[in-house]
């Protein structure tokens, strides 16, 4: 095959490597211009975005044969695409228009013009040369003392490509190419920089010098330019040369400059040879023997000769001299020379209005010639070496027809100065340096180099704002490119209402007011109207867009409505909208206070402490701006000043609760963000500090955009090298062009960079991998044109649209993804014009109202923004303290009519809308929503709603729906059940009736476990939903399965276990200081275990037998993590294991049930680290990857999955308790919190797991776990006497609800006796009545300290009888502190058992004294857990009060039983142990 052929073919396999490794082995001489192209295609394909070495190989091959390619499309579109990727617009821009040429049409090649002229006309820059060079010199401070060091010490000069190299790399952030010198004059270090012969190059190094920092100057000269040196020497081999040796012919020219011929003998042997070296060497002479810049100045040229002329010479030591004579001074340097180098140019102005701007110029100052030159002669030369360090050149222009009278000329110069001045007063001499200006026909020009464009414009903009021109313009020094507007035409006169002083009348203002209804649903509507109102009002000419902007009214109300819209989107917008009425804002400190919370939001920090302290001054009595004073002193480390600012703002509002709390968080030390985590009212932040109620993840995701993670936003760039690609950042969005398959696509991220530096880099990472694959470059919509990918947006949840573009013009479509790439249920064209089915008004009232009156009232709504058949909310009814979670329901499916059959017609199904229930921790805000683990239920409510349009069928009763596979990585739940509406808060929930007296009927869905589902469909509805009793309808991803609780798990489990990038995105997300490989760690020691075990299956061992082969040797030594990160892709499955390992997993890993291995991991980390630093903010509730990896946390795990292994291996259940009795599922309806069932069983591992996972969450959820014997009849009588003594359940189980939850109010509110009182008064009696029986107190009842045990295993749930546990119910009891569970389980108040209020007491006291906790409870037995044993100095006190609160564990005990033996058991136990007779 023909190698160009070969070529194209690995081309189109995506092979380029093949490409060069093929074209590389051929000598390059052997290469024909053809392979070179091809080559550099290779080089320019392979490169990824930042690295620079690929496309300047690209450039070497391929300039040497640009006259052979002179009209080739494809080596002009190669060239041109390896110097846009290296940041060289200009170059790229004159190649590509050649390229097109070529090609005329391409629409590739178009589009990339478009870009370069669109970053070419207003230049930005990831950092301009003013933050370059500042950066420069940070590097150069920290270096500067080594420098002088071995500058010092170096005596043989054996340093010398040290320091060069040392000195270069901290320059280098700013001066990319540039030589220098280095040295030491007797006195001073000194840096000399080099402009290397060229009069532009001394602008950029002047600034440089000039921003030298003083502790740099103490020790440094910094000089521009090579100094004269008479004594110069100049080795060429072992030829020595100096000025003395070279003859001169100088030639005078009209502008005071010297043309020189020289002629040097002792070079003129290798002038043939080698001509650069020897120009090169004559030149430095040159250099040397009158100085650089004088150099630059002074001679316009000089020629070699290999001949001596025929006429008179001098010595070119002579030339100093010669220059003197002239009457010219010799430069020191660049920063003098610069200053006094202005020329003044005339020409023949073109006379045409409409021409280029410029070309109407006559007369003009400059400092910089080439740059006239080179914009008259359409050439950029001069501007793209600039453009490259980050360094903006052009000019201003504003026109002069409003110059008249004798004194015209002089005005024009006057305002020419005037601008000059006021732009160096407002943006600094470090962000410009003035060029000169001209003076045409038509307009006048002002011409600077930019080292900080935006500075220089935007101070630019404020005064031709106020100057009365109509017209203003900023035009780079470039011809082929356009000017950026920097002035209005003329307004028109605005209409000012008198009673407001505003453009918004008295009636627009209590508009306005009634929609201040505090939900941002109405504050959308007033940001709506206020947008409606702008529009008409510029459109009929009352106003202009820049006069709305200004008005005071409009701009507090815009804010208003932004700021509390609560996102960083329109915070921003909130920003961009104020500063325009900063002038109409004197003595209003609510403008300066809603400004500065919008840049807050932005992340503009400094901006939004500057405007809050200006706002306090304006108007001290306003007391909110004390507020955002108070929080931003704080966060900027002055807490004296923000506790003067609170203060200040009581005084205003006393007792605010705003103020109050802002208060003790900075006397906390609390960050910005949790100082700003609040709502106003002090119940729904209650809530929002619970991680409850609306917005909470809203909130959290504004938060998210204030500060950078700088981290997280390195590793961004770090990917996708934005500042190569028209980076535009926090403007508001962040947006880049990027390659994919070499073809420009939009890459817009929808946050600012604090935002964006929050997204992780792991997802950030596959988002790039599937942009770089190319696998979303086209798609075809059914029936449709094949789109081209135009633009891919990326917003905070992670969510992902793309956009293409189809034949015609304007023809586009959108599609959308998750945030694992799958395809979400939409689709958006601009060529579909097809109206989704919906309700009428009046219908839509009546589901509103149904909702509201079914399952309550909802304010937050998820609004779908594409609607292609029907439209379908989703209202969001929050957690209330009736209804412990949140309910989701539709709205809009009903709006279709199903295809219910004929027979069921009678029965009204034909609409329905569906409802689920989530817990209320779950999150809902839209960073969450972008995660399928949180995403999934409002998926499945759409999918089903769906379902009857795209099969033509219909939804009722029973109806199940199978996914295939999980709805989730975090579950195994996979498909779903229609059940009618659960815990609704009206009967008659079921049926909506309409208007028309048509029905909607509502269907509680409840999601499934596959055997679930199978289950159903072998049986009914009903049976499974007898099977699911005491399982909650409301979601949990890992619940107890049905069909196999109680009973060991599935041996085919083939289901997913662990993936590390859940790990890491906790990592990423909390900014951890860890290592990421230790999101391996845990699943590291589980693989080890089960591979010491012999629990892999064999195609594991065959698949992975090389990798695995070595280590088994000694698994201690090795280091899986980078095994089952490289190999396993970072995820732990069933099917890694073989039968039996596999049957271990979906028990002990697969499900979130107990026990469960990663929540051991977790107890111990807690063992570990202890409480304290164990929920610590250190950790942010990630503290097992905190756990160092090493042989001890192996083996410490080891020994607790080998008995979890033993205990399942062992296990066996009472099959005749596998469902819950009558009575389990009474006490768990009686309980009224979150509840879980067990069986009968021999070993009670699962149990005991479940107890202590739950000890270790109640500290963070607020509960305290009990476990209690569930079929106990008579703790049932004990419960119902005392806390509905009225009711007649003992025999059917049933109680009045609110008369239990009466008494626990009753009970919890009641002041406490005093614990100690209580037990000295029982103690008391149980002394009575031993001096009752003739027993001696000390010897008798108290005895000795001897003949104890420990005891640190619960003992009252075991059935001696059948060596099984009693079934049992673990409670998590809603209580904040331990003793208050008496209140929930009032199971005393009978025989010497104490009542409810004395069993607290005695609870709080010790817990006080010891750490003890109720944890077990049947009817007449009590178990308490201790932390660690009583010690012995306490141990007979502890005793004595435990024989008074229970006597019959003596009395009723074994014969020997003593006070004193029971406190030699106490010491040694971490289990207290009470039974009453």
């Amino acid at each position: 095959m023909d190698l160009l052929k070969q070529c194209q073919q690995w081309f189109e396999q995506d092979e380029a490597q093949k490409v060069i490794d093929t074209l590389e082995a051929i000598p390059a001489e052997e290469r024909t211009p053809e392979l070179d192209s091809e080559l550099a295609k290779a080089y320019i394909a392979v490169a990824h975005i930042g690295e620079r070495e690929p496309f300047e190989k690209a450039l070497e091959l391929l300039a040497p044969h640009e006259e052979y390619f002179v009209e080739d499309h494809c080596w002009n579109y190669r060239i041109a695409l390896a110097y846009y990727c290296l940041d060289e617009e200009g170059p790229a821009l004159r190649y590509f228009e050649k390229a097109l040429k070529a090609r005329p049409g391409d629409k590739d090649t178009q589009e990339y013009i478009d870009d370069c002229r669109r970053r070419l006309s207003l230049p930005r820059f990831e950092k301009n040369f003013r933050e370059r060079t500042q950066e420069a010199w940070a590097d150069f401070s920290q270096i500067e003392g080594s420098l002088r060091e071995i500058i010092d010490t170096d005596e043989t000069h054996q340093r010398g490509e040290e320091l060069v190299e040392k000195c270069g790399n901290a320059l280098k952030t700013a001066l990319r190419d540039t030589s220098f010198e280095l040295g030491f004059n007797g006195e001073k270090y000194e840096l000399i920089l080099s402009p290397e012969g060229l009069r532009s190059r001394l602008f950029p190094l002047v600034y440089f010098q000039k921003q030298a920092p003083e502790s740099v100057l103490e020790h440094w000269n910094i000089w521009v330019g090579r100094q004269p040196s008479k004594d110069f020497m100049l080795r060429a081999g072992d030829m020595e040369i100096r000025a003395e040796d070279v003859q001169m012919w100088a030639e005078e020219t009209e502008d005071q400059q010297v043309n020189l011929v020289l002629y040097c003998e002792k070079l003129t042997p290798i002038l043939k040879e080698d001509t650069d070296r020897v120009w090169w060497a004559l030149s430095l002479l040159v250099d040397q023997t009158i100085g650089e810049v004088s150099a630059i100045s002074f001679v316009a040229g000089f020629d070699v000769y290999a001949q001596p002329k025929d006429e008179p010479a001098m010595l070119l030591s002579e030339l100093p001299e010669l220059l003197q004579s002239m009457g010219l001074s010799l430069w020191r340097d660049g920063s003098d020379y610069l200053e006094n180098s202005y020329l003044t140019y005339e020409l023949e102005p073109v006379e045409d209005p409409e021409a280029d701007w410029r070309l109407d110029v006559y007369t003009g100052p400059c400092r910089l010639p080439v740059l006239i030159n080179d914009y008259l002669t359409a050439r950029s030369d001069a501007v793209d070496e600039y453009h490259k360090d980050g360094i903006a050149v052009g000019f201003l222009c504003y026109p002069l027809e409003g110059f008249t009278g004798e004194e015209r000329s002089k005005a024009i110069l006057d305002f020419r100065d005037d601008l000059r001045d006021a732009i160096l007063r407002d943006a600094g001499a470090e962000a410009v340096t003035f060029l000169g200006g001209a003076t045409g026909l038509y307009c006048g020009y002002l011409d600077f180099i930019a080292w900080d464009l935006s500075a220089v414009l935007t101070a630019a903009q404020a005064f031709l704002e106020e100057s009365g021109l109509p017209y203003a313009h900023f035009h780079a020094f470039r011809r082929d490119v356009g000017g950026v507007p920097l002035l209005d035409e003329e307004e028109p006169e605005p209409d000012i209402h008198e009673e407001t002083g505003s453009l918004l009348s008295k009636e627009d203002i209590e508009t306005l007011e009634s929609f201040d209804e505090g939900v941002s649903g109405y504050f959308g509507k007033m940001l709506h109207w206020l947008e409606d109102f702008i529009k008409n009002g510029v459109e009929e000419g009352r106003f202009s867009e820049k006069q709305a902007h200004q008005d005071l009214q409009i701009a507090l109300w815009y804010s208003f409505a932004c700021n509390n819209l609560d996102d960083y989107i329109h915070y921003y917008q909130a920003a961009e909208w104020m500063k325009d009425s900063e002038k109409n804002a004197a003595g209003c400190a609510t403008w300066y206070y809603r400004y500065s919370v919008a840049l807050m939001y932005c992340g503009r920090l400094e901006e939004a402490r500057s405007y809050a302290e200006k706002g306090a001054q304006e108007e001290p009595d306003y007391p909110w701006i004390w507020l955002q004073v108070g929080k931003l002193r704080a966060h900027f480390g002055d807490p004296a000043g923000a506790l003067v600012a609170v203060e200040r703002g009581l005084k205003l509002e006393p007792g605010d609760y705003e103020f109050l709390t802002l208060q003790e968080e900075i006397k906390a030390g609390a960050t910005l963000e949790q100082m700003e985590y609040h709502w106003i009212n002090p119940d729904a932040d209650q809530l929002l500090q619970q991680g409850q109620g609306q917005d909470v993840d809203d909130k959290q995701r504004a938060l998210a955009c204030i500060r950078v993670d700088e981290a997280g936003l390195a590793e961004f760039y770090e990917l996708f090298c934005p500042e190569r690609y028209g980076y535009e950042k926090n403007a508001p969005c962040c947006e880049f062009r990027y390659l994919v398959k070499e073809h420009l696509v939009e890459l817009s991220f929808r946050m600012n960079e604090a935002g964006l530096s929050k997204m992780g880099t792991d997802w950030l990472r596959q988002l790039k991998e599937r942009l770089d694959s190319g696998e979303w470059l086209t798609h075809t919509p059914e029936g449709e044109a094949e789109g081209i990918l135009a633009a891919v947006l990326v917003d905070q949840t992670r969510r992902i649209g793309l956009v293409y573009q189809q034949p015609g013009e304007d023809q586009y479509f959108q599609i959308f993804l998750n945030p694992d790439g799958t395809k979400a249920d939409a689709i958006w064209s601009s060529t579909d014009s097809r109206g989704p089915e919906v309700y009428t008004e009046d219908e839509m009232s009546a589901i509103e109202q149904h909702i509201k009156n079914t399952f309550g009232e909802f304010e937050n709504v998820f609004h779908e923004l594409v609607s292609p058949d029907i439209h379908v909310d989703i209202c969001v009814v929050p957690p209330s303290e009736a209804r412990d979670y949140y309910t989701l329901v539709t709205m809009g499916m009903g709006a279709h009519r199903m295809n219910v059959p004929e027979e069921l017609a009678e029965y009204k199904l034909e609409r329905a809308e569906l409802a689920v229930a989530l817990p209320k921790d779950w999150k809902l805000d839209e960073e969450s929503l972008k995660d399928e683990r949180w995403y999934w239920p409002i998926g499945l409510l759409k999918v089903l709603a769906r379902l009857p349009i795209s099969g033509d069928t219909w939804l009722g009763f029973g109806h199940t729906m199978d996914k295939q596979s999980p709805f989730a990585e975090n579950t195994t739940l996979c498909g779903a059940l229609l059940v009618g509406p659960q815990d609704v808060v009206w009967n008659g929930g079921e049926v909506c009736t309409l208007p028309s007296g048509e029905e909607v009927n509502f269907y509680q869905v409840i999601p499934l476990y596959r055997n679930e589902l199978k289950y159903k469909l072998e049986h009914d509805a009903d049976a499974l939903l007898k099977k699911m009793a005491g399982i909650s309808f409301v979601v949990n991803p890992t619940r107890q399965n049905a069909i196999t609780r109680g009973t060991l798990a599935e041996e085919e489990f083939t289901g997913d276990m662990d993936d590390a990038a859940w790990h890491l995105e906790s990592i990423q997300e909390k900014g951890l200081p860890v290592d990421e490989i230790n999101a391996y760690n845990h699943m590291v020691i589980y693989l080890r275990w089960c591979m010491e075990h012999d629990l892999m299956s064999v195609e594991f061992m065959e698949r992975y037998w090389e990798q695995v082969q070595p280590l088994m040797a000694d698994l201690s030594r090795a280091d899986l993590r980078g095994f089952i990160r490289d190999q396993l892709k970072g995820q732990l499955f069933g099917a890694l294991f073989n039968k039996e390992g596999a049957a271990f997993a979906g028990y002990y890993y697969g499900e979130g049930d107990s026990p469960y291995f990663p929540s051991d991991i977790d107890n111990y980390a807690l063992e570990y680290f202890g409480s304290e630093q164990y929920y610590s903010d250190q950790f942010q509730e990630e503290a097992y990857l905190f756990i160092p990896f090493d042989e001890d946390y192996y083996q410490a795990m080891a020994k607790v999955i080998d008995k979890r292994f033993a205990n399942w291996q062992g296990q066996d259940f009472d099959e005749a308790t596998l469902e819950p009795s009558d009575l389990a599922k009474a006490m768990m309806k009686y309980l009224n919190c979150e509840c879980t069932y067990f069986p009968a069983m021999t070993d009670d591992d699962p149990i005991m797991s479940a107890y202590n996972y739950a000890k270790r969450e109640s500290v963070k959820e607020g509960f305290v776990p009990v476990l209690i014997k569930a079929d106990d009849e008579i703790l049932w009588e004990c419960l119902i006497m005392n806390s509905d003594p009225d009711s007649d359940g003992e025999d059917d189980y049933t109680f009045d609800p609110d008369k239990v939850a009466k008494y626990r109010k009753k009970m919890l509110a009641a002041p406490l006796k005093d614990g100690k009182t209580v037990l000295q008064e029982m103690i008391g009696q149980c002394k009575e009545e031993a001096e009752d029986d003739d027993m001696d107190w000390d010897e008798e009842i108290l005895g000795e300290m001897v003949g104890g045990y420990d005891n640190r295993r619960f003992s009252s749930y075991w059935n001696s009888d059948s060596k099984m546990t009693y079934p049992l119910i673990l409670a998590k009891i809603p209580v904040k502190n331990p003793w208050e569970v008496f209140a929930y389980l009032p199971f005393g108040d009978w025989n010497e058992c104490p009542d409810t209020q004395s069993l607290m007491a005695v609870a709080k006291y010790w817990f006080e004294q010891y750490g003890a906790v109720p944890a077990v409870m049947t009817h007449d037995e009590l178990e308490f857990l201790l932390p660690t044993p009583v010690s012995q100095e306490k141990a007979m006190d502890a005793a004595v009060e435990q024989y008074g609160f229970c006597p019959d564990v003596i009395d009723q005990g074994p014969e020997e039983a003593t006070v004193g033996a029971l406190a030699d058991v106490l010491r040694q136990s971490t289990v207290w142990y009470f039974w009453w007779d």
